[in-house]
């Protein structure tokens, strides 16, 4: 998609003419720009599953991964931001609050 974007804006670079000076940012470098967040993970604060009935026939929590390892991993994937959203408490959160 970004190769065929890009042949767009070169063609239609040629019919601009010579008098406009001004380009438009590649898609690269609007990518480049963006803020990447991942709005809802889940760490093992998480200890009981979301769905009861579920629960009632597996009884596995929403993740296994300790807070820490949820974030160093996002952030690892190339996330700016993160949001932990265990259920019913803040608890795997606040075990990251000191690391800034």
């Amino acid at each position: 998609m970004i190769d065929s974007a890009k042949s767009v804006r070169s063609s239609r670079a040629g019919t601009l003419g010579s008098s406009q000076t001004e380009r438009k940012p590649s898609m690269e470098q609007i990518i480049a720009t963006l803020t990447r967040i991942d709005l809802h993970c889940h760490s093992s604060a998480s200890n009981k599953p979301v769905n009861r009935a579920v629960g009632m026939l597996t009884n596995m929590p929403e993740s296994y991964s300790p807070p820490e390892k949820v974030y160093d991993q996002a952030i690892a994937r190339g996330m700016d931001l993160v949001t932990i959203t265990d259920h019913d408490t803040i608890a795997g959160v606040m075990t990251l609050k000191d690391r800034g």
